[in-house]
């Protein structure tokens, strides 16, 4: 539904008014949108099953939780007043001057033994704590190859079934782990070509080829197994059987046009079409049923049925707010204002609400919506 410019931000209410992170709901059209400010850098969301949520800031090295209320809470990272890891008050600072700090936080996850995974892209590393905060481990630290370390681990998730998934950025690559946190395989590319199913050793490459990655950026796997990998490089997402094999893409077509449903043909361009893409950031299979995905490059979220069917997109044009999804051919535009994104970087759906990272305006946006 399309809400003209001039009938928006109206300011109903505000919490935590003493707190870094205020949050602010303003009545748009015939909808709210809560906006949480105070962040430098939200690049990823997570709602736990009591509604808690948990706002990567990969700026300043730590994870923020908030009330179901949308409360500050406490703050997971490394203290430079008490030198441990742990959840802080606000009181207290993060500090970037030890191994355990999860310097540029970037996605936040929990195992199946209840322990928190936290993806640190400036470190290189994926980190693991226990529920209280304590640090336990890093994952795949020591691997037996050294070609197999993290090169730049944007996201680590959680599926299912307990198997943990790093997208590395920096090595064109996705890994698998299993529940107890051993190596399975990785998919991607070789200089050979697709791995086609998962690799335990090689050198990845670049690859615009099906079943290649450039600049994977977040992994999610649905209830029934099938893998979705989101390429900022190369402006698709993927699907793949529980196996590995490569079953098709979705995006922009270099010949024209956009994909109608995953397809394995051709070859992904950016643009600014709706149902294609610009540097996609994320993926979130919604109810088993649908695909929401940032598409960083162009200022919206996106939404698709699971078989890769164009549903609509979320943002604003020129002339339009839109606080649910729009089929119309408008592209979106960067903004500042409260119906606006500036490259969002992540997005997902909880207790019948839209959460979005507005990454560059340094904000979360939630967002009551119909599916």
């Amino acid at each position: 539904m399309p809400i003209f410019l001039a009938a928006c931000g109206t300011e109903q209410s505000s919490i935590n008014q003493s707190s870094q992170w205020l949050a602010t709901t303003s009545v748009v059209g015939n909808s709210t949108i809560t906006s949480i400010t105070g962040f430098q850098g939200p690049y990823g969301l997570l709602v736990s099953h009591d509604f808690k949520l948990y706002v990567p800031d990969i700026v300043e090295a730590r994870v923020v939780r908030f009330s179901s209320e949308l409360a500050f809470e406490k703050w997971l990272g490394y203290s430079s007043e008490t030198n441990t890891s742990g959840w802080f008050d606000e009181d207290l600072s993060p500090s970037v001057d030890s191994l355990e700090a999860p310097i540029g936080a970037h996605s936040i996850s929990f195992s199946s033994h209840g322990y928190i995974v936290v993806s640190a892209y400036y470190n290189l590393s994926v980190h693991i704590y226990d529920d209280s905060g304590n640090f336990v481990q890093f994952l795949n630290s020591s691997p037996n190859d050294s070609s197999l370390k993290f090169k730049g681990p944007a996201n680590a998730y959680v599926d299912p079934t307990g198997n943990i998934w790093v997208s590395d950025y920096g090595s064109h690559r996705v890994f698998k782990f299993d529940s107890n946190y051993n190596f399975i395989g990785w998919l991607g590319a070789t200089s050979s070509g697709p791995t086609n199913g998962f690799a335990q050793s090689g050198e990845p490459v670049s690859s615009s080829a099906l079943g290649g990655f450039n600049k994977p950026h977040m992994v999610k796997v649905d209830k029934n197994g099938f893998v979705y990998v989101v390429e900022v490089g190369n402006n698709r997402i993927q699907k793949f059987d529980q196996n590995g094999q490569p079953l098709g893409w979705i995006g922009a077509k270099k010949n024209g046009g956009t994909t109608l449903k995953f397809e394995v043909g051709g070859e992904a361009v950016p643009t600014s079409l709706p149902g294609g893409f610009d540097k996609p950031a994320s993926i979130f299979i919604h109810n088993n049923q649908s695909i929401i995905v940032a598409d960083f490059g162009n200022n919206r979220i996106q939404k698709f049925n699971l078989d890769g069917t164009y549903v609509g997109w979320l943002g604003a044009s020129k002339s339009n707010i839109y606080v649910n999804w729009s089929n119309t051919g408008e592209s979106a535009i960067r903004g500042t204002s409260i119906g606006h994104l500036s490259s969002p970087f992540d997005a997902i759906i909880a207790n019948e609400r839209l959460f979005i990272a507005d990454g560059l305006n340094k904000r979360i946006k939630i967002y009551p919506i119909s599916y």
